[in-house]
């Protein structure tokens, strides 16, 4: 099973000039958070989730690589590789479910039809985690750190004043700290 996903994203790498710099590794965090946080958002919207990463890795509030700010959050003491559930930055992570890329699918008589469906899924996003990774979008969350699903849920800290929207973009309100606008990603465009 890791073998097929991995297998995707280095093809998806060998067929981008700009992902020959990227670990295999950290295109797999973002990939996999892209997949679980937004596979049935428009590019965009895949994009957007892609960029609240990146600018997460290049805060000095958050940890500095793509795999550490998805995997971030509290750790249960007698089993440190499980995230304690719900108490993590992206919800997938720590749900409880399994959090693995379905590409060997076999149930029911549209399993060729769903396996195909979640391969290509899982191809786009992984070609949206590496443009976006190797630099080629224009951060348009505007320094965003933070997002939320808002026909779901408005977490305690979007109503925050600390906390400033900067856009929506398919089911996801896009948010940034006030406190941190000299900090937004590079190229973001800063508004009070």
């Amino acid at each position: 099973m890791l073998d097929q996903v991995n297998a995707l994203i280095v093809a998806a790498m060998t067929s981008f000039s700009p992902a020959a710099e990227l670990d295999v590794d950290q295109v797999r965090c973002m990939a996999d958070n892209i997949y679980f946080e937004g596979r049935t958002e428009g590019m965009a919207g895949q994009m957007a989730i892609a960029l609240v990463t990146m600018n997460r890795v290049e805060s000095t509030v958050y940890p500095n690589t793509i795999c550490k700010v998805v995997k971030q959050g509290p750790r249960y003491k007698k089993h440190p590789d499980l995230p304690v559930r719900w108490r993590c930055q992206f919800s997938w992570w720590c749900d409880g479910k399994s959090d693995r890329i379905p590409l060997t699918y076999t149930k029911g008589k549209r399993k060729d039809q769903i396996r195909q469906a979640i391969h290509n899924t899982y191809s786009e996003v992984t070609r949206n985690a590496i443009l976006v990774m190797a630099g080629h979008v224009t951060d348009f969350t505007e320094g965003s750190t933070h997002y939320y699903a808002h026909r779901i849920v408005t977490p305690y800290w979007a109503k925050s004043s600390k906390m400033v929207q900067t856009t929506i973009i398919d089911d996801h309100t896009f948010m940034r700290a006030r406190a941190r606008m000299a900090e937004a990603a590079p190229g973001a465009i800063i508004t009070p």
